[in-house]
């Protein structure tokens, strides 16, 4: 089997890798372009807020993503408060030592994974806060939406991390968090944009908001790869699609079929035979209906190669529920020719990648493997399978063993 073969058809077999892969290369920069517009935004609004987050405390974060004042931190706090507060009303300074006291709580109680208790004492600090102190106002929202976090109300976390970026645009905490209550909640394309923008503020040097850039990035693809699938009309198929699909097959049983029976060769009696005849022909508009009138004859002599033939071209036609009714009920059938039943396995593994049941796959491709461990095609299709998943060791290997095995 040439290597030029495995080339082409691990990208033409499957219309799902391309279409994933489309959707994630234009993907990328269109978000990308969105983040950094949603950047640009933040810029003008953080220039608004800038005396009022400079006369803010500052603060620092706990391990799991709450934010708190340590013991030593608390006493430079207040010192800064108090210096803040002169010649002002003593009740704005008593009102946000009292914030940052019932936040301290909070913290406490966070820790000890008391998250109920630990939103009443934020929401106190909340209430309690004088509203020029813009960025601790922010974090406490962001503990809360912490502690909601813990409890998993995704909605309360999306809610509260809203509210921090508003008293604080540039908060990439609020942004992660939110981010990642979004992907809980399958808002992908919501999730994606904070995940751009935080990239973008960290200038991408953060390793871990990269990682959920991509991982977010790639469950989109994936879903619009599903809705695409799910949704897909029948398309007209190419000669050269036909042509490269099966040139990915050594040993196609219907490539291969011949009749040496003489009434056979009247294909007005046989919707199959003038299917395959089409198919010899590259006429493939009749293909599935020819099939179709043949597995509706009782008596039909080809029943297991009109059911291959007709998944095939739904599954070239990109109507893989067909397809996969066709494949299953094929081997069903009893003493099924192998080589048949190897194809459609093969086939079957391909169409379920597509549908991420990979496990199931394998195992379809295991299974054609124990009735002819010398058919290439297991190895070459398996090695499309390993590449898709990025498996490049395993993809070789495969491909290695398709070309040893290969009909010459």
């Amino acid at each position: 089997m040439a290597a030029a073969r495995s080339a082409a058809s691990s990208v033409s077999s499957s219309g799902w890798s391309k279409w994933c892969l489309a959707a994630l290369a234009v993907g990328t920069p269109v978000v990308l372009g969105v983040g950094f517009f949603y950047y640009r935004s933040l810029k003008g609004s953080d220039q608004k807020r800038r005396i009022n987050r400079d006369k803010s405390s500052s603060v620092e974060s706990l391990g799991d993503g709450s934010d708190y004042s340590s013991n030593k931190e608390e006493k430079k706090t207040s010192s800064s408060q108090h210096n803040h507060f002169s010649g002002t009303d003593d009740s704005s300074g008593s009102l946000a030592d009292k914030a940052e006291a019932a936040k301290i709580k909070g913290n406490k109680l966070f820790k000890e994974g008391r998250y109920h208790d630990a939103i009443k004492l934020y929401t106190e600090a909340i209430a309690l806060c004088p509203p020029e102190l813009c960025q601790n106002i922010s974090t406490f929202y962001q503990n809360r939406a912490a502690a909601s976090e813990k409890l998993k109300n995704y909605s309360e976390v999306i809610a509260d991390s809203n509210r921090a970026l508003e008293l604080n645009p540039r908060y990439t905490k609020a942004l992660n968090r939110r981010a990642k209550a979004y992907e809980c909640t399958n808002e992908l394309e919501n999730a994606l944009l904070d995940a751009t923008a935080i990239c973008i503020l960290e200038e991408f040097q953060n390793q871990s908001s990269l990682v959920l850039a991509d991982r977010v990035l790639k469950q989109l693809g994936i879903q619009r790869a599903k809705k695409e699938i799910k949704n897909r009309k029948p398309v007209s198929i190419s000669k050269h699609f036909v042509r490269t699909y099966f040139s990915s097959f050594d040993e196609d049983p219907i490539l291969k079929f011949s009749s040496d029976n003489e009434e056979d060769k009247n294909t007005n009696k046989s919707g199959f035979l003038k299917a395959h005849l089409d198919l010899m022909n590259q006429q493939y508009d009749d293909i599935i209906a020819d099939c179709t009138k043949e597995l509706e004859d009782e008596n039909s002599s080809y029943l297991a190669e009109s059911l291959l033939l007709r998944a095939t071209f739904y599954t070239l036609r990109g109507q893989s529920d067909a397809a996969f009714r066709d494949l299953e009920t094929l081997l069903n059938i009893q003493d099924l020719p192998s080589k048949i039943k190897i194809n459609a396995l093969i086939k079957l593994a391909s169409l379920k990648i597509q549908h991420e049941l990979v496990d199931e796959a394998f195992q379809n491709l295991k299974n054609a493997e124990e009735i002819d461990s010398q058919n290439a095609d297991i190895y070459h299709h398996r090695g499309q399978i390993n590449l898709l998943l990025e498996k490049m060791e395993d993809a070789v290997r495969d491909f290695e063993q398709a070309d040893r095995k290969s009909v010459v």
